[in-house]
């Protein structure tokens, strides 16, 4: 009595003074990209959290000036984040947050292991979204909100949306395939040496040279004809000296 764990999730709420009917209700919040802005970095997990009263059968409020202990796993990949928050969400527009600062400098929320398991733990008045968000570490001393780990990005049932900042085309280094090099022969006119294709990208003008299919060296018959024209008109003359 007074500890509610919700063992699908491992979340876990405990308060002294709640009465045996308390039920507790955790589900994954898919429609987090629904809800304002909250600031918090990158989302690692989504939650919604519920009391229940199983004796009237509807939600059931905390006593008036009275907090229960909450405690969310923490992130699988949590160490990639220099800080940790938890944003509330307490409707029209209206967060409280929780934050975990690794360094101790400031926070209003810390970490509990149990059982092995670590919990981010916070003290809370309310019931609603819980969104856990991390800021980054992209170089020393630095943080950035639009940096994703480039693997585990998120624990399961996260509700962020899977659209890693800057992801929208190909890989860093891919060749678009407007920028291809045709392969021998294609879109190419026969009997045309040096034809170029153009392909402009990025105001980026790129030539190509395709060629023909025809590799012969035709130097070898251009001097063979010269030499036979040389040597007609040595014969020429020589048949008009001796006349």
């Amino acid at each position: 009595m007074g500890s509610l764990i919700d063992e699908a999730t491992g979340v876990q709420v405990s308060g002294d003074f709640l009465p045996f009917y308390v039920d507790l209700q955790v589900s994954y919040n898919d429609a987090v990209s629904e809800l304002p802005d909250a600031g918090i970095g990158e989302i690692l997990s989504a939650y919604e959290l519920k009391l229940w009263d199983l004796k009237e059968d509807e939600e059931y409020r905390l006593p008036e000036g009275r907090k229960v202990k909450v405690q969310i796993p923490l992130p699988e990949n949590a160490n990639c984040y220099s800080e940790l928050s938890i944003a509330h969400y307490l409707g029209n527009n209206e967060y409280e947050y929780f934050v975990f600062d690794k360094e101790g400098k400031v926070g209003n929320m810390w970490v509990e292991e149990l059982g092995g398991e670590e919990y981010l733990t916070f003290e809370t008045a309310s019931f609603s979204p819980f969104n856990v968000g991390g800021h980054q570490i992209v170089g020393p001393g630095t943080s950035s909100n639009n940096h994703k780990p480039s693997a585990g990005s998120g624990s399961q049932g996260t509700g962020s949306v899977s659209k890693p900042s800057g992801s929208s085309g190909s890989a860093t280094g891919q060749i678009s395939q407007s920028q291809k090099k045709p392969s021998s022969g294609t879109g190419s006119t026969a009997g045309k040496q040096n034809q170029t294709s153009v392909s402009k990208k990025n105001n980026t003008k790129i030539i190509y040279t395709v060629k023909t299919g025809d590799e012969s060296n035709i130097l070898v018959y251009v001097l063979a004809g010269a030499a036979a024209v040389v040597l007609a008109v040595v014969a020429i003359v020589l048949g008009k000296k001796k006349k």
